[in-house]
């Protein structure tokens, strides 16, 4: 396991996590040594789009004087902590996440509109790309994604099960359109596993 440090934030990162952006980037589907180039800008890019998006929560945690861990792994990526928020503040830890791969996605864009160095016109548009897919992505309100845990804040503690069934629901047709519409194997797996996820915690409330 990789660790370090960036901002005062400890950073975790599995070999999984290389595997999962490995696989993301293309790389199981090379055809040809020249696709090399390619796979490793995708893997640059997935690994700074999800870090920044980490580093999101977690300077809204260090703001509420929290201290936060980030790990990178095979799911992605999560930003620990055991300090207790009330909801006002973890709705801004959530959101600060996905805000950071707006902006990030925003400055890909206008970095590729102004005009990049030719060697950086794929690492600028898979910035953009990433970010914006992630973000929508994201967004959605399945637990743990950041989308659920807003609508869990939102709706209160009182409507747990309420959170967890719109989840399932969300991840079970999220799963039925990326496999039967775009044949999308890794997130129909991913978002069966969700769902099982959200099922399991209407299950146990």
């Amino acid at each position: 396991m990789l660790r370090f440090a960036i901002f005062g934030f400890p950073v975790q990162i599995q070999p999984f996590f290389w595997l999962i952006c490995f696989f993301c980037a293309g790389g199981f589907s090379m055809t040809s040594q020249a696709a090399w180039f390619g796979v490793l800008t995708w893997m640059i890019a997935i690994f700074i789009s999800i870090l920044w998006h980490e580093l999101g929560h977690a300077m809204a945690v260090r703001r509420y004087q929290g201290y936060p861990v980030i790990a990178l792994h095979g799911m992605g990526g999560t930003t620990f902590f055991q300090n207790r928020f009330d909801r006002p503040q973890r709705l801004v830890i959530s959101g600060a996440g996905p805000l950071c791969s707006l902006l990030l996605a925003g400055a890909a864009f206008a970095w590729r509109w102004i005009g990049v160095p030719p060697f950086l016109g794929e690492l600028v548009f898979a910035l953009m790309w990433i970010n914006i897919v992630w973000t929508v992505f994201n967004l959605l309100p399945i637990l743990p994604m950041d989308g659920g845990q807003i609508l869990r804040d939102v709706l209160g503690p009182r409507h747990y099960r309420l959170t967890c069934m719109i989840g399932m629901l969300t991840a079970i047709a999220c799963a039925l359109v990326a496999f039967f519409l775009f044949r999308m194997v890794f997130a129909t797996v991913l978002l069966g596993f969700m769902a099982y996820a959200n099922g399991k915690g209407l299950m146990d409330r």
